[in-house]
C-alpha cells in the first residue's frame, strides 16, 4: 500500500511506484525532476541543515530521513567513481532512495524474524566491504571521513545485507532440495560440451515488456554503459541497477557456455575478448550489458573432480617500486623486504608490518577457492605454508608478499562426491537468490510505503 498526504507527494510517489515497482524503467517525469532538484541538490547554510532533518520516506514504522539520502547518495556516486556533480544526483538519486526503502524492508522483515547479527559478522563483512571497493585495511573509517560521512552510513547497510541473507537462509533453505538426477542432468552437459569455450560473465538486464517504455528504457541503459565506461564498477552498477536475480550478487553469472543462453548473447560472447563490455543487447524481455571476465576451454567431468577445492584466506601488502627502476635497484629492495618479514608468523604481525612501513596497499583477500586466483598469485602460495610470508615477487605496481592465513581442503571427500557436492552448491543457491528476489517484491507489495519529498 503506498500513501502520499498532499497533491505533490502524490505525484512524486506515483513517479516512484512507475519507476522502481514495475517491470520496466520509464523515463523521468515531472515530479521526478522536482524532486531531483529540491532535495538532492546540495546546497549550503541553514536552508541546508533543515532540509537534512526533514523525513524523505516512512516505510512501515521507519523513517528515511533526507540526511540519510544525501549520505548514502553521497557514499554511492564516490564509490562508483561518478561525478558528484547536479545532473549526477538527479539522475541516481530516485535509485537510491529505493535502495533505501528496499533495506528498510528488510530490516523490518529480518527484526520481526528475530534475526541478530553479532559483532564479529559485521567486522568481518566490513573488512570484505574494504577489499571490495580498494580501500586499505582498517583505513574505511578515514575515508567516509574525507567525504564528510560517517561509519555508521556503510554500518547500517552491511548488517541489514547480513540480517536479509540469514533470513533468506533460514526460510528458503529448507525449501529447496536438488535431485541426484540434476546434478546428473548437470554432469551429462558438461561432458557433452567437453572441448568447447565457456565465459565467466556478469550482467546487468533492464526489463522492457512494454513497448511504449522501449525508448527510456534503452536510453537508461545507455546511460549506465556511459557510466561503467567512464570507470563505474560493473558490480556496483549491476547490484543497483540490474533487474534480474543475479544483481543480489552484483551481476554475476559464473561460468555459462554458449548452448545455455539465447542466440544474441551467444554471438555476443563469441566475439567479445575477456575483460570487455558489450554494447546495450536486446533480448528477450529486455536489455542486457554484458562483461565478459575470463575465457576458457570446458575441461569435462574427470579434470573437474580431481580439481583441488582448497579455500584459502591471504593476507597481501604491496612494497610500491618506481617505474623504470633498474634490476639492479629491485634486487636490493628485494633484499631489504626479506629482511623486514622473514621473521613474520602471523597475519596479524603482516597487518602490523604494512603499517609500521606505512603501505598504502595491503589488506586480507579471501576465502576464496584457490583456483579463482590470478595464476601468479596461485603459483605464490601453492606450497606455502600457512602464517609463512612468500618470497617478494614483482608485480605491475611494486613488489608483492603474500600470507596464507588459512587453508581448508574438502580432502576428507572422494573427489566424486566433492564434484558433486559443488553442483549441488551451485544449484542451490540460483534458487536460493530467486527466492529472495520474490520475497522482497511481495514485501514492497504489502508495504505502507509514505512519500514525504
Amino acid at each position: 500500500m503506498i500513501f502520499a498526504s498532499s497533491l505533490y507527494a502524490k505525484l512524486v510517489n506515483s513517479f516512484f511506484k512507475n519507476f522502481f515497482w514495475l517491470p520496466c524503467w520509464p523515463k523521468f517525469s515531472a515530479a521526478a525532476m522536482i524532486f531531483s532538484l529540491t532535495v538532492l541538490q546540495l546546497g549550503t547554510g541553514v536552508g541546508l541543515a533543515q532540509d537534512s532533518l526533514r523525513i524523505a520516506a516512512i516505510v512501515n514504522d521507519d523513517a528515511i530521513s533526507v540526511y540519510d539520502l544525501e549520505s548514502r547518495l553521497t557514499l554511492f556516486l564516490r564509490l562508483s567513481n561518478i561525478p558528484d556533480s547536479t545532473k549526477s544526483r538527479k539522475y541516481f538519486g530516485p535509485i537510491v532512495l529505493r535502495n533505501l526503502i528496499d533495506e528498510s524492508i528488510k530490516r523490518s522483515e529480518a527484526k520481526r524474524a528475530e534475526i541478530e547479527v553479532s559483532q564479529k559478522e559485521l567486522e568481518a563483512r566490513m573488512v570484505q566491504f574494504e577489499k571490495e571497493h580498494k580501500i586499505s585495511s582498517g583505513m574505511l573509517e578515514r575515508h567516509l571521513k574525507n567525504i564528510g560521512l560517517g561509519k555508521a552510513t556503510v554500518e547500517e547497510k552491511v548488517e541489514t545485507d547480513i540480517a536479509w541473507i540469514k533470513l533468506v537462509q533460514r526460510f528458503f533453505g529448507p525449501k529447496h532440495t536438488v535431485t541426484d538426477q540434476e546434478i546428473d542432468d548437470v554432469i551429462t552437459d558438461i561432458e557433452k560440451n567437453k572441448g568447447k569455450p565457456e565465459f565467466l560473465v556478469s550482467e546487468i538486464f533492464l526489463a522492457s515488456a512494454d513497448k511504449s517504455k522501449e525508448t527510456s528504457v534503452t536510453a537508461q541503459g545507455l546511460r549506465l554503459l556511459n557510466e561503467i565506461r567512464n570507470g563505474a564498477p560493473f558490480r556496483a552498477i549491476a547490484r543497483n541497477f540490474s533487474q534480474s536475480a543475479s544483481a543480489a550478487v552484483g551481476g554475476d553469472l559464473g561460468w555459462v557456455r554458449l548452448n545455455h543462453v539465447e542466440k544474441p548473447l551467444a554471438q555476443l560472447l563469441s566475439s567479445l575478448k575477456p575483460g570487455h563490455i558489450s554494447n546495450l543487447t536486446k533480448v528477450v524481455g529486455g536489455y542486457k550489458i554484458i562483461l565478459l571476465r575470463k575465457k576458457r576451454v570446458t575441461r569435462g567431468r574427470l579434470d573437474e573432480r580431481t580439481k583441488s577445492s582448497s579455500i584459502v584466506s591471504l593476507y597481501q601488502m604491496l612494497f610500491p617500486i618506481p617505474r623504470n627502476t633498474s634490476s639492479e635497484l629491485i634486487k636490493t629492495v628485494r633484499n631489504g623486504i626479506r629482511e623486514k618479514t622473514r621473521n613474520i608468523r602471523s597475519c596479524a604481525a603482516m597487518e602490523k608490518t604494512a603499517k609500521n612501513n606505512k603501505l598504502s596497499q595491503h589488506g586480507p583477500l579471501g576465502p576464496i577457492n584457490e583456483e579463482r586466483l590470478a595464476s601468479k598469485l596461485r603459483s605464490l602460495i601453492s606450497n606455502l605454508a600457512d602464517s609463512t610470508p612468500s618470497q617478494p615477487i614483482l608485480v605491475k605496481n611494486g613488489l608483492l608478499v603474500a600470507m596464507v592465513c588459512n587453508r581448508k581442503t574438502s580432502n576428507n571427500l572422494d573427489p566424486e562426491t566433492r564434484y558433486r557436492e559443488a553442483i549441488r552448491n551451485k544449484l542451490f543457491e540460483k534458487r536460493l537468490l530467486r527466492s529472495a528476489q520474490k520475497h522482497l517484491r511481495d514485501l514492497r507489495r504489502s508495504a505502507f510505503i509514505d512519500i514525504r519529498i
